[in-house]
């Protein structure tokens, strides 16, 4: 190849790189993604390409800014016509009414903890700090059960399941447990908590919830036992009901569709907030949930501090 040959072979590369019709491209290319994730109920790995929403919206943003201002009309239609696929899938964080409350208020928190992590003392005077009426803790096990003997003075109430392999869990409440059902779900026998919390204002049934991440066919299995039994007892809740914890699955999942038919994410009103890899703007995503049934919303609702796991805390004041 000539030296002449070079430059030119180069030119042609960052063309198809980023000329307009390489832009266009790319647009459709995500699009397909958002597409693909319709189809999630057939396969577990289509259901995958829903949890990148944002991902998507700013890739295609991006994309349309540019072409917009390189007055490719055509290109940039392609591109918008993409872009509202996943602005109509998170428009209902931005458009739904912030619920105001003129009287108490529910605190409720959800922080997987990460079983490897030791740092003990922050989580818990975070927890102390932000002062949730109760708390579930994924991912604990017996040390970090023990670790967190501090609280029992401020939550006397528990429904603990501790277990080595991040399948166990911490759940503190500082109103009484008056009933509480740990089912043992799959092969992998991972625990669910169903209990029901006796509070000033009324009784809530609290679910605890943290199924194994869709992964491989055999964890995708796994997944969808514990969220079938978790849509089922969801169904025959009460008046006031709570979902916490880390359900390894954003709320466009189709795994959670049956879930949504009783209630509403607390995330509603506040905006799209990641959870899960901060640190990596391309994989991050919202797998840690407060899920909502019988309230009206939430008046607040924010992420924690970076506290040694790969997830972020996420609380919420609920309104009755």
């Amino acid at each position: 190849m000539s030296d002449n040959a070079i430059p030119k072979t180069a030119k042609r590369f960052w063309r198809f790189l980023i000329s307009p019709a390489a832009l266009a491209r790319l647009a459709i290319l995500a699009a397909c993604g958002s597409i693909l994730g319709f189809f999630g109920k057939l396969h577990w790995f289509l259901d995958l390409f829903n949890h990148l929403q944002a991902q998507y919206f700013v890739a295609l943003l991006i994309i349309t800014v540019v072409l917009a201002v390189w007055r490719k009309p055509v290109e940039a239609a392609v591109a918008i016509g993409a872009l509202m696929i996943p602005t109509a899938r998170l428009a209902e964080l931005y458009t739904t009414p912030i619920a105001k409350s003129d009287g108490p208020t529910l605190r409720v928190a959800s922080f997987n903890v990460l079983g490897s992590n030791d740092r003990y003392d922050e989580t818990i005077d975070w927890i102390l700090q932000t002062d949730p009426d109760f708390i579930y803790l994924p991912e604990c096990d017996a040390k970090w059960q023990q670790a967190l003997k501090p609280l029992d003075a401020h939550y006397p109430y528990n429904g603990d399941k501790a277990r080595s392999g991040n399948l166990g869990y911490c759940f503190r409440s500082r109103y009484p447990v008056i009933s509480k059902d740990i089912p043992v779900l799959g092969k992998l026998k991972i625990p669910l908590l169903e209990c029901v919390v006796r509070t000033p204002q009324g009784d809530v049934t609290v679910f605890g919830a943290h199924p194994v991440p869709p992964v491989s066919s055999f964890w995708a299995n796994e997944q969808d036992i514990y969220l079938k039994e978790l849509t089922r007892r969801c169904a025959a809740t009460g008046t006031y009901a709570v979902i916490l914890g880390d359900l390894n699955a954003t709320r466009w999942s189709t795994q959670l569709e049956g879930i949504f038919d009783y209630y509403e994410d607390s995330a509603n009103g506040h905006g799209y907030s990641a959870t899960w890899m901060r640190a990596n703007w391309l994989v991050t995503i919202p797998i840690d949930h407060i899920l909502i049934r019988g309230f009206r919303g939430a008046s607040m609702r924010q992420l924690g501090p970076e506290l040694g796991s790969d997830h972020r805390p996420v609380f919420a004041d609920l309104v009755w």
